[in-house]
């Protein structure tokens, strides 16, 4: 049974096979097929995944029939092969040599001997240099192959220049080098044997929206034999899509721009679910259908887990080796030989190939051997983080096997203790029964005894008991005698008592009557105490009376006193008060000084940021706070400018009277803009009309020099073919003492409404403008001149495509007699750069010496830097060597034979001039002398020109 065919190539580059399901490329295609046309080797280079072998097999390849280029696709990765054999192999594979060639020839003599037609027409090779970095990685414990290769491509690409031909009646050979970006810095190391490696260069771009729509749509609407029947996508789910494969920016939020492994990679899930569920053809793609977000997010992250259940439970463990200890280190992919694979971790053929089919790894031959690693980079994350999610697992199974296993430990110490403890309470219990029968035994042995003497006892009480019972008979006999006796006294008493009784009620009688007189006396005291209490009351009353007066006139007095006091007290909290509030008006000037500093600090940074949204209203805020009027005023007055000059005349009026107010002057609301300002402060006016426009000049007075290459001057790496030494001859001009900046540029786009493109770190209002077209330079030149009521320097006719040129393009002529803004000539920008002296570079002539006076490749950072940030040449012209290339006005072509004044180039060619070197090149290409040509609708961030203008009459 075959295999599906899916629309979706999945984790799998797409094939030439492929060519009709590949979408979204198109114009990196046409670009790259362009680029190709026109030199003869042209750099491929974008960040793992990015889709360069994809665009190279799917995109370019059926183009290149139109130029007669038979793709070759070469891969140097087999390192126990010689270089010759691989490449004689891969050229036999697609039978492209006579039968009988050699396997140690060089790679010029293959291309001669290159034999294929195409429909009859003989084709030349396009060799494919894919994943060129192997070269030094693989090959970097073998630098002599490494380099014989270098030799080899060398050779080759100087008689590719020369003009001979690859074949029969075929063309020159062309060459594409792909290569990822975190590379690219390692060709530099090829550029002084192979200059074009750094001439040519492109970028690949993750897909943009609108693209990655028609990458996922366009193959799920294919009719045709594919596993699945057409179907569709909602454009809720389309959205949540493109959303979700996102690429991560440098800061972490996600850019505008798609990822193409991860949209293929999803796809196919997308494509495989169809399929599983045998939806019927036009089946519309909802967020349910693949869980929305989430569901994206799972897809992509358990790609590797679902890889992993594919696998049968006993080689689990083995594959999670492999693939998270053998084939990663240090976060980066690395290769397994095969038969250590399987020696090492068990794997069988079996479960390698399982491996590959769901291309988790790919297997590639080398050395006799097949090796294997990870099949893209965008796995590198999922794998990492299931490894550390399977360490952190390990872990803590680790930890429960270690707590069970000190668990049962306890438990077995418990247990025994437990039965210690019985066998020591039944020792015990034991002991104490003994004790007890002891005790009994004894107890028994003692009452034996008691009672015996018991016995004994009872025997001498019975004689001694009779004897007192006689001798109580004879005490009671005597008692009873006594008794008589006693009751005749007691009747004598009785009689006696009797008279004292009598007695004593008599001297109650006496004693009743006393207590009566007593009672009389008492009653008599006790009124009189009650008049001595009231007499007293009164006393203390008035006594009181007095008391209270006296306290209400102490009150009086002491009332006075406190409202002295307190007059006293508020009378210095008031001089107090009046202190601190002149304290706190003067801490609030300085905190509002402090914050409009702060304010136009930041002003100054989004004004050199471009930022003028931010910036004004940073001004705003300030000009509420009254503080640091000079200077709030010179920012509102730029802004003023730059709001006038780009046309929004509401905001300019606002900024301008901000700054009047802020000078106490009066606005004359009858003058122009630029009068106003100047008004205003006529040394912030010429501040801004110089950083604003192309004021900053140095007049040179011309005359004729020796252009080219001159021995013993320009040749510190040899002279290039195009470098032909020759007299020149310049009238006087006018030239830019620095290259054009963003301010410049930015302030054009913005009054134009002119799409400009930033460079990946941004832009900077001092740093010269990049990513700027010949054509746009031009159209730049005549709106400076407009600007600055001088005549345009040039006629530019967009509606017919310039006759002059193979490619077509924008007709652009000059204005003859033009005292307008204008690119330089050739001739004018070497002689402008040399200074008048006789240095390779543009302000010397040594290479020790260059990063003095040059922003290059061994001193940026990957990046432009500010104009004027290094020496000035002789002539006080900032950056002619470095920071960008920059355009001339005339086409690219070989130098005239004999001199001429005011040369302008040649009349036709489809190229224009670039000269200068830039931030990313090497010293050679710094020179004066050295030159190339683009077409004029290139753009890169590392062109960007200067402008002059005529003096002589």
């Amino acid at each position: 049974m075959s295999t599906p065919t899916f629309r979706y190539p999945g984790t799998h580059s797409f094939t030439a096979a492929q060519q009709l399901q590949f979408f979204g490329r198109e114009r990196e295609a046409k670009e790259l097929f362009r680029l190709l046309a026109l030199n003869p080797v042209v750099v491929l280079f974008g960040k793992s995944g990015i889709g360069k072998t994809s665009l190279l097999q799917a995109g370019l390849s059926p183009l290149l029939e139109e130029l007669q280029l038979q793709p070759v696709k070469l891969r140097l990765n087999d390192t126990s092969h010689s270089i010759s054999h691989q490449l004689w192999e891969q050229f036999n594979d697609g039978e492209y040599l006579p039968l009988g060639t050699p396997d140690n020839l060089s790679l010029l003599e293959y291309c001669r001997r290159f034999d294929h037609t195409v429909r009859g027409a003989t084709m030349a090779p396009l060799l494919l240099l894919d994943q060129f970095e192997e070269l030094f990685t693989l090959y970097s414990e073998l630098p002599a192959q490494r380099e014989d290769f270098i030799d080899q491509l060398t050779e080759l690409l100087a008689d590719s220049r020369q003009g001979a031909g690859a074949a029969r009646d075929s063309g020159p050979v062309r060459v594409i080098i792909s290569i990822r970006s975190d590379f690219l810095y390692l060709l530099d190391r090829l550029s002084a044997r192979i200059p074009a490696i750094l001439r040519c260069r492109y970028e690949l771009s993750p897909l943009d929206e609108d693209n990655a729509r028609l990458a996922i749509t366009a193959p799920a609407a294919l009719g045709g034999d594919f596993a699945s029947a057409p179907f569709t996508y909602s454009q809720a789910a389309l959205s949540v899509i493109i959303d979700s494969l996102r690429a991560q920016s440098d800061g972490g939020e996600k850019s505008r721009e798609v990822e193409a492994f991860l949209l293929q990679q999803f796809c196919q899930h997308i494509e495989r679910k169809l399929v599983e569920e045998q939806a019927p053809a036009g089946f519309e793609v909802g967020e349910a259908f693949f869980g929305g977000k989430e569901g994206i997010d799972a897809i992509r992250d358990t790609f590797y887990a679902e890889v992993l259940a594919k696998c049968p439970p006993a080689v689990r463990q083995a594959v999670q080796r492999l693939v998270e200890e053998k084939l990663i280190s240090d976060g980066r992919r690395i290769i397994a030989e095969r038969e250590t694979v399987k020696r090492e971790l068990g794997l069988t053929d079996e479960e390698l190939l399982l491996l590959c089919r769901e291309r988790l790894v790919r297997e590639e031959p080398r050395g006799g051997s097949l090796y294997y690693e990870l099949s893209h980079d965008t796995l590198l994350a999922p794998v990492l983080k299931a490894k550390e999610k399977r360490l952190k697992e390990e872990e803590m199974a680790e930890l429960r096997r270690k707590a069970e296993e000190e668990r049962q430990l306890a438990a077995r110490a418990q247990a025994q203790a437990e039965q210690e403890r019985a066998l020591k309470l039944e020792a015990e219990s034991q002991r104490a029964q003994a004790e007890r029968n002891e005790r009994r035994a004894a107890k028994q042995t003692r009452l034996a005894v008691m009672v015996s003497l018991l016995a004994l006892v009872l025997a001498g009480f019975a004689g001694w008991f009779y004897f007192v019972a006689d001798k109580a008979k004879q005490k009671a006999e005597d008692a009873r005698g006594a008794a008589v006796g006693a009751q005749k006294e007691a009747e004598a008493a009785e009689r006696a008592a009797e008279a004292n009784l009598a007695e004593a009620k008599k001297q109650e009688q006496k004693a009743i009557a006393a207590t009566r007189e007593a009672e009389k006396n008492f009653a008599a005291a006790q009124a009189n105490l009650r008049r001595a209490e009231q007499e007293e009351k009164r006393a203390r009353a008035a006594l009181a009376q007095v008391e209270k007066e006296k306290e209400a006139t102490e009150a009086q007095r002491r009332l006075a006193e406190g409202n002295f006091m307190r007059a006293q007290v508020a009378t210095e909290e008031a001089k107090a008060e009046r202190d601190r509030a002149q304290r706190a008006l003067e801490d609030l000037a300085g905190a509002n000084t402090a914050v409009v500093r702060l304010l136009l600090q930041n002003t100054a940074k989004d004004v050199l940021s471009l930022n003028y949204e931010q910036a004004y209203g940073n001004v705003l805020s300030a000009a509420i706070l009254k503080a640091e009027p000079t200077a709030v005023a010179a920012a509102a007055l730029e802004l003023a400018f730059w709001y006038g000059e780009t046309g929004n005349q509401a905001r300019a009026d606002t900024m301008l009277r901000i700054a009047y107010a802020s000078l106490n002057k009066r606005l004359d609301t009858d003058q122009a803009l630029r009068d106003a300002i100047e008004s205003a402060d006529k040394k912030v006016f010429d501040g801004l009309m110089m950083r604003y426009y192309p004021l900053d000049t140095v007049r040179l007075a011309g005359g004729m020099f020796e252009m080219g290459c001159k021995p013993g001057r320009d040749d510190l790496y040899g002279c290039e073919d195009d470098e032909k030494l020759h007299n020149q001859s310049v009238r006087g001009f006018i030239v830019s003492r620095h290259e054009t900046t963003w301010w410049q540029y930015r302030l054009f786009c913005e009054a134009q409404k002119h799409a400009y493109e930033a460079p990946d770190w941004g832009i900077q209002g001092d740093n010269p403008a990049v990513n700027v077209s010949w054509y746009e330079a031009v159209e730049y030149a005549n709106w400076v001149s407009e600007r600055l009521g001088l005549e345009a320097a040039y006629t530019i006719d967009k509606e017919n495509e310039d006759p002059d040129s193979e490619y077509g393009g924008w007709t652009v002529r000059q204005q003859a007699g033009s005292k307008g803004y204008r690119l330089l000539t050739e001739a004018e920008w070497e002689y402008a750069a040399r200074g008048g002296q006789e240095e390779a570079f543009a302000g010397c002539n040594d290479e020790s010496a260059l990063g003095d006076y040059a922003w290059y490749g061994e001193n940026t950072r990957s990046r432009t830097e500010a104009v004027k940030g290094k020496k000035p040449n002789a002539y006080g012209l900032y950056d002619m060597t470095g920071n960008v290339w920059e355009w001339c006005w005339d086409r690219y072509g070989a130098y005239p034979v004999e001199n001429r004044i005011d040369y302008t180039g040649p009349t036709t060619g489809p190229f224009r001039v670039l000269r200068g070197g830039s931030w990313s090149g090497i010293p050679r290409f710094c020179r004066v002398a050295y030159r190339f040509g683009y077409l004029p609708v290139d753009r890169y961030d590392y062109f960007g020109f200067r402008l002059a203008r005529s003096s002589s009459p």
